[in-house]
């Protein structure tokens, strides 16, 4: 049973990011998530306060993407080498886009 509406999850998923606007998308990995937040690992890092999109491709047995909206809240640099860069981000809105309808 949930206790909190904004439980916080482990999840080791795949991610694309990028700043709004930009044609680039950057490449990460989820460390946690919640409804309205994420944080995740990237090689590449993004300033506080950037509004960015986000796909989360998630592991289901129907393929489908995650796709968000944020801001990012903060960046930690890693306390050991070898690590990557955490990034903390909120998801302000968010779909769900199933694979099979993008083709």
């Amino acid at each position: 049973m949930l206790t909190g509406v904004n439980a916080l999850f482990a999840l080791k998923l795949p991610v694309e990011f990028r700043r709004v606007g930009s044609r680039r998308w950057l490449l990460g990995y989820t460390e946690n998530m919640s409804s309205c937040s994420v944080r995740f690992r990237a090689g590449e890092r993004i300033e506080p306060k950037s509004r960015i999109e986000m796909i989360f491709r998630m592991p289901v047995g129907d393929p489908c993407n995650l796709v968000c909206s944020g801001v990012v809240l903060c960046v930690d640099l890693p306390a050991q080498a070898g690590l990557l860069p955490t990034i903390a981000a909120t998801i302000d809105e968010y779909s769900f886009v199933r694979l099979s309808s993008l083709r």
